[in-house]
């Protein structure tokens, strides 16, 4: 995970996201380092994914799922 981190920074630092990298993305897979990350680098919290979820949205569902 770390190695996905590293070139997301560089990406990032390069002006370049061709991920789709989104909070939602970030906490449906309950992946905090890259959410802090992304947080970091000025997502906004309250921006919609394609579905119309915020991150607060997406952490809700995914505690709702065992």
């Amino acid at each position: 995970m770390e190695g996905v981190l590293i070139e997301t920074e560089n990406m990032l630092a390069r002006g370049r996201m061709d991920l789709p990298l989104s909070l939602c993305f970030a906490t449906l897979r309950g992946d905090d380092l890259l959410l802090h990350h992304l947080l970091k680098r000025g997502l906004d919290p309250n921006e919609s994914d394609n579905d119309g979820r915020t991150a607060l949205v997406c952490i809700y569902y995914s505690h709702l799922t065992p």
